[in-house]
């Protein structure tokens, strides 16, 4: 889920210059010079390569690549906290174990073990067993920590932000939800502060230590190796220019990214998400990332099932006729909200149909339950309330405990906290 890969597609086109394109990491790492790596190991779950059969083959495969070859100063590794996810996830989570289920998909046992020397199970198993995910890090973070510690790094200082799993934090240190410097270069004369807060997701911590990095460290170019697309609202502002995300490889054919039937070579693509911002310009990147939030996300999903592609293509025809939409009103007003809606349906606009009128079925109660859905998300994904790990959903009148009618949702058994009101 996520958002929209619309999103991307569609600032390659509004803020190219943003976008920047490599033959190999070793060639970014060459033309960009860094300060620091932020891995979300969550996402590197899903990247071991199909030559690597055993648990030690993949705990140097991740520290050969993401630990000791980038040249940087700080190289940070965050791992997902369940217990501290927001609740208003447990639907989206739910609904993707039902996807594996449709497929036929069949759970690891609970007593899987994961060793140095042990062949590792089918890894589309293992990336489908929630359950194994702790004995997973567990093995992971106690192999890199070896790893990192006889490498003995004279300029590279390593952080785990590590998962906690409450079952297991009392016996296992690798998950007590901690950050611990698993190695301090020789150059520092003192361990160096960390960031505090309490996020359970991988890119929200990213967003913690990113900040943490260039305001206490002083830092000024930092890579983000996640493909998750949710870290371009997250840090869209002037302030992140230096920021780059790293995506998935993509084709590229004349200078263009393409399909891949299409594609003439496969490149990295880096996204300067400050220069982002900035290219939209300050009277406009707020609306940007308000529109974000408004769209399909893990969170959220638009009252009006608007897509996200219909609501950029209003936004960037405001943007070139210098017509500035206020995110504030967009987000807390359900006029500004109606207003917007008859933009998205507008000739005017762009639009092919002019289809003005709000939907019958939608009531004002459901806009202003979704607005303030909306105000949520926008609120959590600038990092407010960082320390205690984001704004509290239960409290938001915009989502609801479940009742009989989640029933449709795959083996639901109380499972899920909030669902959307």
């Amino acid at each position: 889920m996520g958002l929209d890969s619309v999103v991307k597609k569609t600032l390659r086109e509004q803020t190219k210059s943003a976008f920047s394109y490599y033959r190999s990491l070793g060639e970014l790492y060459d033309k960009c010079p860094l300060e620091a790596v932020v891995v979300d190991v969550n996402v590197e779950l899903f990247k071991k390569p199909q030559h690597v059969k055993t648990g030690m083959e993949w705990a140097r495969w991740v520290f050969d690549n993401r630990v000791k070859k980038p040249p940087v100063k700080f190289v940070v590794l965050l791992f997902d906290s369940a217990p501290r996810v927001p609740l208003t996830k447990d639907l989206t989570h739910l609904q993707r174990s039902g996807d594996k289920r449709k497929r036929g998909f069949v759970p690891l046992p609970p007593d899987t073990l994961f060793g140095d020397n042990m062949e590792l199970p089918d890894w589309s198993r293992v990336t489908g067993s929630k359950h194994l995910l702790p004995r997973v890090w567990d093995y992971l973070i106690g192999a890199i920590r070896r790893l990192t510690v006889a490498e003995r790094f004279d300029r590279k200082t390593v952080f785990f932000d590590k998962p906690l799993s409450l079952k297991l934090a009392g016996s296992r240190p690798s998950l007590d939800g901690a950050i611990e410097m698993a190695w301090k270069a020789g150059a520092l004369a003192k361990a160096p502060p960390v960031p505090k807060h309490l996020y359970g997701e991988g890119d929200m911590k990213t967003r913690a230590w990113v900040v943490h990095l260039m305001e206490a460290l002083r830092l000024e170019t930092i890579l983000v190796l996640s493909t998750d697309l949710d870290n371009i609202p997250i840090f869209c502002e002037p302030r992140f220019r230096g920021v780059h995300m790293l995506g998935n490889p993509v084709g590229v054919a004349n200078g263009k990214v393409v399909t891949k039937k299409q594609a003439t070579t496969t490149m990295h693509e880096a996204i300067d998400l400050g220069k982002v911002a900035a290219l939209i310009g300050e009277r406009h990147y707020p609306a940007f990332r308000a529109i974000l939030c408004m769209g399909k996300t893990d969170f959220n999903w638009n009252v009006h099932k608007m897509t996200t592609e219909r609501m950029l293509k209003t936004f960037f025809w405001s943007v070139r006729h210098n017509k500035t939409i206020n995110a504030t009103t967009l987000l807390e007003s359900t006029k500004g909200y109606g207003t917007f809606y008859q933009m998205c349906h507008s000739k005017i606009c762009g639009h092919r149909r002019a289809n003005a009128k709000l939907a019958a079925a939608v009531t004002r109660e459901d806009i202003k339950n979704y607005l303030l859905r909306c105000q949520w998300v926008h609120r959590y994904w600038t990092g407010d309330l960082q320390a205690l790990g984001g704004p509290d959903p239960s409290t938001c009148p915009g989502y609801k405990k479940p009742g009989a009618s989640a029933k449709d949702l795959k083996e639901y058994g109380g499972k899920v906290r909030l669902v959307p009101a």
